[in-house]
């Protein structure tokens, strides 16, 4: 098989452009860094642990959700501790090591409750 001289011109274009690293990259750097998260806020508590790549340890909270809350569904309190979370994650000293990452937040409920037993307190 035998390439044009256009096609060869091109090729060589290619070559040099890469090779001189004046591009961007099509994904960040850091797009396969594994952050993981957990978390679990049904009933009277929440809490959640994480892990920062830059970080030495698993960083780990908890609480008790306030009287008013109790009232509120299942997924608003998985939703709350995510977003926990997420807060602690942005105020952590390593937050920056997590910068243009997928963060993978894990929680054992499986799914959002059907709309119209939202009210039924699922």
């Amino acid at each position: 098989m035998s390439l044009t001289e256009k096609v060869r011109e091109g090729l060589e274009w290619w070559r040099s452009f890469f090779l001189s690293s004046e591009g961007r990259y099509a994904r960040p750097i850091h797009a396969a860094t594994f952050a993981p998260a957990f978390g679990d806020g049904r009933g009277t508590g929440t809490g959640g642990t994480f892990r920062l790549p830059e970080g030495q340890a698993l960083q780990m909270w908890k609480g008790k959700w306030k009287v008013a809350t109790l009232k509120f569904t299942s997924n608003w309190k998985e939703l709350r501790t995510l977003y926990e979370t997420l807060k602690r994650i942005r105020d952590s000293p390593h937050r920056e090591s997590v910068r243009h990452t997928t963060v993978f937040y894990f929680t054992d409920r499986f799914g959002l409750s059907d709309p119209g037993s939202m009210s039924k307190g699922s």
